[in-house]
């Protein structure tokens, strides 16, 4: 027979085991407690305008700017093939007398090139020798045909004595210049007998109005 202090002490270890179990929801088991998998989550695709590249516009070639270019190569062509001719005619120390105009052939193009010599070149000479060049269309009245370079130390004289006009061909297809490279070109007119120089559409009978397709100028 048990004494009350032992039945005291049953009572109380019952009670604790029964605590104990209250605190778990069922049997307890060894090692740490699972946890529940947490599930994945898809992104979400964003919906904000990120930054934005500007198109990259075509590069735009001006046509007129173009040609310019390309006849601005001729012209340095036509001063190196002039400067060589001429250190040849000093050389061989040629007389003004004998030195002409030549002309000279650069990607299709054939320019009239005036080497140089003291004695100052005018349009009447130049048609003389080069008469595919340039020619008298009327009195006083001169069509250009093919560009001109005046090379270094040269001198090209027009004066309204014996020219009225110079018309200086410009089509679709070509366009006549001149042109002084490190040399001197001396146009003069009066005011009582002045001197025209124009641009020339033989389709026209008149200036060209488009330049778009290269259109002939003066440039010193």
């Amino acid at each position: 027979m048990s004494s009350p202090l032992g039945r005291r002490l049953l009572v109380t270890i019952a009670a604790v085991g029964l605590v104990v179990g209250g605190l778990g929801s069922g049997p307890a088991l060894a090692g740490p407690p699972r946890t529940a998998p947490v599930p994945s989550i898809a992104p979400v695709p964003s919906t904000a305008p990120g930054p934005s590249t500007p198109p990259v516009a075509a590069a735009v070639i001006d046509p007129a700017l173009a040609i310019e270019r390309a006849d601005g190569e001729r012209v340095r062509a036509m001063a190196r093939s002039a400067a060589q001719q001429s250190r040849r005619l000093r050389k061989a120390r040629t007389p003004d007398a004998k030195i002409r105009p030549i002309r000279v052939a650069f990607r299709g193009v054939t320019s009239l090139v005036l080497l140089t010599r003291s004695k100052p070149y005018t349009l009447p000479e130049l048609a003389a020798v080069a008469p595919a060049s340039l020619s008298l269309q009327a009195p006083g009245i001169w069509l250009v045909r093919e560009p001109i370079v005046v090379a270094a130390g040269a001198r090209l004289v027009i004066t309204s004595d014996r020219v009225a006009e110079v018309r200086l061909l410009s089509t679709a297809g070509r366009f006549a210049s001149i042109v002084g490279w490190q040399a001197t070109i001396v146009i003069g007119g009066l005011p009582d007998h002045r001197l025209r120089i124009t641009s020339w559409d033989p389709s026209a009978n008149g200036p060209d109005r488009v330049v778009e397709d290269g259109r002939a100028y003066v440039l010193s």
